[in-house]
């Protein structure tokens, strides 16, 4: 998790599939899942796919990012092993 100094923003993120055949396929798969995923972003560096969320912190509300992390981690539960599979990418 990250805060960012300037902006009032918690970031959470979580590399979730490393070493993917082809950047092409991954590119592909992730606009995908990003056109239905309504949280997450998923986003491709080098060959290894990361997850993330971004939650506004102004307010803090500690519920809100307690039902958040809840939503990141079922959105990861859901994707990452298919995800993995399709991309021929080892899971984290």
């Amino acid at each position: 998790m990250i805060v960012l100094r300037d902006q009032p923003v918690i970031e959470i993120i979580a590399r979730v599939a490393c070493g993917g055949r082809s950047r092409r396929t991954a590119s592909v798969e992730l606009g995908l899942l990003n056109r239905d995923e309504m949280w997450s972003r998923w986003i491709l560096r080098d060959r290894d796919v990361w997850q993330v969320l971004r939650i506004p912190a102004l307010p803090y509300v500690p519920t809100h990012l307690e039902a958040m992390v809840g939503c990141f981690l079922m959105a990861m539960g859901e994707q990452r092993d298919d995800l993995a599979l399709r991309l021929g990418a080892q899971v984290e």
